[in-house]
């Protein structure tokens, strides 16, 4: 039972890391047409794991990438003043993440009841 519940465990993150990278490329799109179909394709989302279980998700996309989050471009700097960001990544964030901790809060219970019922 607890190796089903660990692969349930990790099929179920890796399932929600694609459908969040689907996310951000469609987030992308909202903020420019042009020069985006190269970052758009490149990003992708990774899981880790430690001890067999999926402990980490992250975001791997062009260098270029985090300079157009940040509003970067050909004539407008960092510290540039009135720089407009693309928060593409973090729209999807602020949005998937309080979904994503509850579950992985009612996965992880659901996993301590199992091992407290074995215990007895």
């Amino acid at each position: 039972m607890e190796h089903f519940h660990v692969d349930a465990y990790n099929n179920f993150l890796d399932d929600k890391a694609r459908e969040m990278a689907a996310l951000v490329r469609l987030a992308v799109g909202k903020y420019t047409k042009a020069g985006t179909g190269e970052l758009k394709r490149r990003i992708r989302a990774r899981t880790k794991k430690t001890a067999g279980m999926v402990d980490r998700i992250s975001f791997a996309m062009p260098r270029y990438g985090v300079f157009f989050h940040k509003g970067v471009r050909r004539g407008v700097s960092a510290n540039a003043a009135g720089r407009k960001e693309n928060p593409f990544l973090n729209e999807v964030l602020d949005e998937e993440v309080p979904q994503l901790t509850q579950q992985l809060t009612d996965f992880n219970h659901e996993a301590i009841l199992n091992v407290a019922r074995i215990i007895e």
